[in-house]
């Protein structure tokens, strides 16, 4: 429709400029016809009057006059004026009768030829009704003016052939727009054409297609014009795949990271959010670009840091900032390291945020700042005990033999804490890292569990509790190291038969199921809550410290039960309701490699 509407415009406007170039042309053309006829004219009526006035001058006209008229034999109007304008002789008055004729002393050419300067008048004779061309020159006598000779003609036939030339031109003009019309339709249609097919190339360029090009044979003109549109397109290809590449390593780049990326402009809205910031604020990439920092922040301090950002505009940023997020899976804190992307005259055009994940780091410096108190405290008090008894025995204590043997056995058995303690954390070190692991057997799971009833049942025994042991009669193999997954079976059973009271019963079940063997020992003690559970595999965390230091316990079976379990490809998990007694699962595969080896 465009197209359409475009070559008529086109037509038309060459249909108008063509119109209006005959019509400037046909004018001209008249203006010059015109004006040449009648210098024509003018210089033929000078000429005849002058040869007139010669004629006159040289003859007896002047004393006659009236035989003027028939001496010369012409058609043009022949008038002899006296110097006062009184005419006594005219050749068309006497043709036409006319008798009186009045006074031509205000005629212009009569008063020009008395200042012998002549001039042409034209003018609509008022004696003979007809507009006539007029000429007059002066005749003299002994250098003295006596009389004007005027010459004059109709102009009829000279309006006449100007009509003709009109006539002439109009249709000529007229005839020369309609053969023109199917040149100006042809130029119109080829230059539709070619437009066109650039608009058309345009247009498809503009929505994507990056491979058009145009190809014109119309004029060199639009054929260079093709070229440089060619031209663009590729370079616009060119630049187009670049920026793509760009972005896709962008992209690939920033999904690829672990740390958060959120970029704001100055008003704070999103402008970009890859999959680890949405993954940290819980929500998707279209969900986050193009919205306000407000809504999507998971955190009221890292709102009021962004807006403090944006209010200051082209302040200095910090180079990090700590800000913690309350998530419904647990508080997550983050290191945030900002740059702020300038504009002209030093104003913030948008804000880069890098959010660096440091729960772990955080966690991690809490356990060894909580271990480093533990491990103190843990010492602190068999040391406190022995150092009292060593004062006591050196005041005196020594003396009497049974004080002596009381303070010495406090002494040996704190000095056994202190031993168990210095064990275990050695034995924890070893199975963090897997440097127990020398060995590995094929153990059959029967004489495993065996083993480890033998060390537990006198403790149970004398606790009068029901210890009840659920192996299959079918031959179970374990590809372990015997003595940690023995040491962990055993760490986990202990503690079941401590903490449950006497009389209580407890149960060491052992079943085959997919490849995995599973070991589930549950007890009716005093159980665990629930705020508890997800600290119980800590080290030197105790569900009852005051219990489990009369029991002897370090806070450190677990853990290493735990380290030791993983080593082996396997998990260990508890169920537990605080009065209810507690079950602990643990799951080893059957055949698999051992996770951690020596060296």
């Amino acid at each position: 429709m465009q197209s359409v509407r475009f070559f008529w415009k086109s037509f038309l406007s060459f249909v108008a400029v063509i119109s209006v170039s005959s019509i400037v042309f046909g004018i001209f053309l008249y203006r010059h016809f015109y004006a040449t006829t009648l210098s024509n004219l003018e210089f033929n009526l000078k000429k005849e009057t002058e040869a007139l006035a010669g004629i006159a001058m040289n003859s007896d006209v002047l004393k006659h006059p009236e035989t003027m008229a028939k001496m010369v034999h012409t058609d043009d109007r022949i008038t002899i004026l006296l110097t006062d304008g009184t005419v006594i002789a005219d050749n068309w008055a006497q043709r036409l009768g006319i008798e009186a004729i009045e006074n031509h002393a205000n005629r212009p050419e009569f008063q020009a030829a008395l200042k012998s300067t002549p001039i042409f008048a034209r003018r609509v004779s008022r004696t003979v009704k007809t507009e006539m061309l007029y000429y007059a020159v002066p005749l003299r006598q002994d250098g003295k003016i006596v009389s004007v000779l005027r010459l004059s003609f109709p102009l009829t036939n000279f309006y006449s052939q100007m009509d003709d030339i009109r006539t002439f031109l109009f249709y000529g003009g007229f005839f020369a727009l309609l053969l023109s019309l199917p040149f100006a339709y042809l130029l119109s249609r080829s230059t539709t054409s070619s437009i066109e097919q650039l608009r058309s190339g345009a247009g498809r360029l503009a929505a994507g297609d990056l491979n058009e090009r145009v190809h014109i044979s119309g004029s060199i003109e639009f054929q260079e014009l093709a070229r440089d549109f060619n031209r663009m397109a590729e370079e616009l290809q060119h630049k187009i795949a670049s920026l793509q590449q760009e972005y896709s390593q962008r992209e690939t780049l920033f999904s690829r990271m672990v740390e958060g990326v959120l970029a704001l402009d100055k008003n704070g809205k999103a402008i970009y959010a890859n999959e680890a910031f949405c993954a940290m604020v819980g929500s998707r990439i279209n969900k986050v670009q193009g919205r306000s920092f407000l809504e999507i922040s998971r955190s009221d301090a890292l709102s009021d840091y962004i807006s403090e950002l944006i209010q200051s505009d082209s302040g200095s940023v910090p180079d990090a900032k700590e800000i913690r997020f309350f998530l419904p899976e647990g508080e997550s804190i983050y290191s945030v390291q900002t740059t702020r992307i300038m504009e002209g005259e030093g104003t913030s055009a948008a804000l880069l945020f890098v959010f660096h994940d440091i729960t772990s780091i955080k966690r991690l410096d809490q356990i060894r700042k909580d271990f480093v108190a533990n491990v103190s405290h843990e010492l602190r008090t068999p040391l406190t005990a022995i150092r009292g008894s060593i004062e006591i025995l050196l005041d005196g204590a020594l003396l009497n033999p049974d004080e002596a043997k009381k303070f010495l056995e406090i002494m040996d058995k704190q000095l056994r804490n202190i031993q168990n303690v210095v064990s275990d954390m050695l034995k924890l070190a070893s199975v963090e890292d897997g440097r127990t692991i020398n060995r590995r057997e094929m153990v059959e799971v029967s004489t495993l569990v065996d083993d480890v009833i033998t060390v537990v049942q006198p403790l149970a025994a004398k606790k009068k509790q029901e210890l009840k042991i659920q192996v299959p009669d079918s031959l179970i193999l374990l590809s372990i190291d015997p003595m940690q997954i023995s040491d962990a079976l055993m760490n986990v059973l202990d503690n079941a038969v401590k903490y449950t009271d006497e009389n209580g019963k407890i149960t060491f079940r052992v079943s085959l199921q997919d490849d995995e063997v599973i070991f589930q020992i549950s007890d009716n003690g005093p159980g665990i809550s629930r705020e508890q559970l997800p600290r119980i595999f800590e080290r030197f965390y105790r569900v009852d410290k005051s219990r489990s230091r009369e029991m002897g316990g370090t806070g450190l079976g677990l853990s290493i039960a735990k380290h030791a379990i993983e080593n082996h490809g396997g998990t260990i998990a508890v169920q537990s309701d605080l009065g209810h007694g507690s079950t602990f699962t643990i799951r080893l595969p059957q055949y698999a490699s051992i996770r951690s080896i020596a060296g």
